[in-house]
C-alpha cells in the first residue's frame, strides 16, 4: 500500500480529514417500523414521520457516505504509509553426489560422492515506510474532484429532503382539501334533501304542482352522488399522504383542519417579504440542486485537470524506507531509498487523448447543465411567485362570492316557504352556493401548495418541526 503527502498541504488535508467527513453511519430506511398516527395530524407531525420514515431520503444519506469514503482515499494520498510485515521460513533442500573431500585408501585418492540436506527455519519482522513527495499535482486534482463529490452529495441529499417536504405538504392540502370538500359536498345534500323535503310539503299542502318533486329528487340523487366522490378522492389523498411519508399502515390520516366544526377554512395570513428578484436571488444563493450542479461542474473540471496531466510528462517522487527489526536467518539493518520517476505516453493508440476527450466532453455537458438548472430555477421561482399571489387573490374572490351566495340561498328558501319563489329559484342558488364553497377551498388550497412551492424553489423548504430532524 502506498500513501502519498505533499509537506505543504499536510495541514490543509488533515483539518479536511478530520473536520470534513462524518463518520460513516449506516444509512438504510427501517421497514416495517410500526407508527402510530397522531389523530388528528397536525403539517408538522407529518413532515417528522416523513424524514424519519422515507426511504429516499436514506438512499441520499447512503450516497453522501459513498462519497465521504472517496474523499478519505483522496485524502490519504497526501500520508505515508507505514506497513509492518513478518516473513516466517521452514525449508529444507536435499542435494545428492556432491563431491567431497579426496580419500586415499589403498594408494588409491578417489573423492566419494555425498548427500546433502540443509534446513532452514526462522523468520523476521520488518517495517516499511513508503513517502510520496512529488506527484506533479495529480493528488491535489483527485482530492479536489473527491471534495467537489462529497459536497455535490450533500447538496443532493438536501434537495431530497426539501422535495419530501414539499410532497408531504401538498399532500397534506390536499387532503384537507379533499376532506373540506366532503364538508361541502354533505351540506349541498342536507340543502337538496331540505329542498326535496320542503316540496313534498308544498305539494301535499297544494301550493306547488307535483312535478316539482322529481327536479329536486334529481337534484338530491346528483349531490349524493358527487358526495360519494369526494369521499373516495379523500380516501385516495389519505393513501398518496402515507405514501409520501414512507409508512405502511392500514389507519387512514385524519388532518388537522385549518377551521373548526366543519368550517371552511379562513384566508391565510399572508405577508410577501420581498419582490421578484429578492427570491430569485435568493434561490441562486440556496436553491440545493443548483448548487449540487455547481459543484459536480467543479468536480468534472478537476477530473479534467488530472486526464491531462496524465497524458502529458508525469514526474513523481518517492523516498522509501525499510527496517528489518529481527531476522533469524539473515541480516537486520535499515535501507533508504529516493526514487525519482518521469514518464511520459509516447504511444498508447490514443488512450491518453481519448481521456482528456472524454473529461473535456463531461466538463461540457456538466457547465451547460448548470446553465439548464439555472434558469429552471428562474422559471420554479417565478411560477410560483405568481401563483401564490394569484390563488390568495382568487380566495378573496371566492370568499365574497361565497358570502353573497349564502345570502342568495337563503333569500331563495325563505321566498319559496312564503310562496313567491320557485323550486328553479332554490336549485339555481343551491348550485352557485355549492360551486362557489368549491372554489373557495380550492383558491385556499391552492395558495398553501403554491406557497410551499415557493420555498421550495427558493431552497428555503423547512419548519420549525423540521429544522432538528436532518
Amino acid at each position: 500500500m502506498r500513501f502519498r503527502f505533499s509537506w505543504l498541504l499536510a495541514g490543509a488535508a488533515a483539518a479536511s480529514l478530520i473536520g470534513g467527513i462524518a463518520p460513516a453511519r449506516a444509512q438504510v430506511a427501517p421497514p416495517g417500523t410500526a407508527v402510530t398516527l397522531p389523530n388528528p395530524l397536525s403539517l408538522d407531525q407529518a413532515l417528522v414521520i416523513a424524514l424519519r420514515h422515507q426511504p429516499q431520503r436514506y438512499a441520499g444519506l447512503a450516497q453522501v457516505n459513498v462519497a465521504a469514503g472517496q474523499k478519505e482515499e483522496a485524502v490519504a494520498a497526501y500520508f505515508p504509509s507505514v506497513t509492518p510485515s513478518y516473513q516466517y521460513q521452514n525449508k529444507s533442500a536435499a542435494v545428492f553426489g556432491v563431491a567431497a573431500r579426496p580419500v586415499t585408501q589403498g594408494g588409491q585418492t578417489f573423492t566419494p560422492p555425498v548427500n546433502e540436506v540443509s534446513i532452514v527455519r526462522g523468520g523476521g519482522l520488518s517495517v516499511t515506510v513508503d513517502q510520496n513527495i512529488y506527484d506533479g499535482g495529480q493528488r491535489e486534482q483527485s482530492n479536489a474532484e473527491a471534495r467537489h463529490n462529497l459536497a455535490a452529495a450533500q447538496l443532493g441529499q438536501e434537495n431530497t429532503r426539501q422535495t419530501i417536504i414539499e410532497t408531504v405538504t401538498q399532500d397534506f392540502y390536499n387532503l384537507l382539501a379533499d376532506e373540506d370538500l366532503v364538508t361541502v359536498a354533505t351540506a349541498s345534500v342536507a340543502q337538496y334533501q331540505a329542498t326535496v323535503n320542503q316540496t313534498q310539503a308544498q305539494i301535499k299542502a297544494g301550493t306547488v304542482a307535483p312535478n316539482d318533486i322529481y327536479q329536486a329528487q334529481a337534484n338530491l340523487a346528483n349531490a349524493q352522488v358527487s358526495l360519494m366522490q369526494a369521499n373516495i378522492a379523500a380516501q385516495t389523498a389519505s393513501a398518496t399522504l402515507k405514501n409520501a411519508m414512507g409508512i405502511e399502515v392500514d389507519q387512514s390520516v385524519q388532518p388537522l383542519p385549518l377551521a373548526a366544526n366543519g368550517q371552511l377554512p379562513p384566508l391565510p395570513n399572508a405577508t410577501t417579504n420581498g419582490t421578484l428578484d429578492d427570491y430569485i436571488k435568493q434561490a441562486y444563493d440556496y436553491r440545493p440542486d443548483l448548487l449540487q450542479q455547481a459543484a459536480q461542474t467543479q468536480s468534472s473540471l478537476a477530473a479534467l485537470r488530472l486526464a491531462r496531466e496524465n497524458a502529458g510528462l508525469s514526474v513523481s517522487a518517492d523516498y522509501l524506507v525499510n527496517y528489518q527489526a529481527t531476522n533469524d536467518v539473515g541480516n537486520r539493518g535499515l535501507d533508504t531509498s529516493l526514487l525519482v520517476t518521469g514518464s511520459y505516453p509516447l504511444f498508447d493508440a490514443g488512450a491518453a487523448r481519448g481521456a482528456v476527450r472524454a473529461a473535456q466532453g463531461n466538463y461540457d455537458v456538466a457547465r451547460n447543465q448548470l446553465v439548464s438548472v439555472r434558469q429552471t430555477v428562474r422559471l420554479d421561482v417565478e411560477v410560483a411567485y405568481n401563483q401564490r399571489s394569484q390563488f390568495l387573490q382568487s380566495a378573496q374572490l371566492a370568499q365574497a362570492a361565497v358570502q353573497a351566495a349564502q345570502v342568495n340561498y337563503n333569500s331563495a328558501v325563505a321566498g319559496r316557504a312564503a310562496g313567491v319563489g320557485t323550486i328553479l329559484d332554490i336549485i339555481t342558488a343551491e348550485q352557485t352556493l355549492t360551486q362557489s364553497e368549491n372554489q373557495y377551498v380550492a383558491a385556499i388550497y391552492n395558495f398553501y401548495i403554491a406557497d410551499a412551492q415557493l420555498a421550495k424553489a427558493i431552497g428555503r423548504n423547512e419548519t420549525s418541526a423540521t429544522m432538528s430532524v436532518h
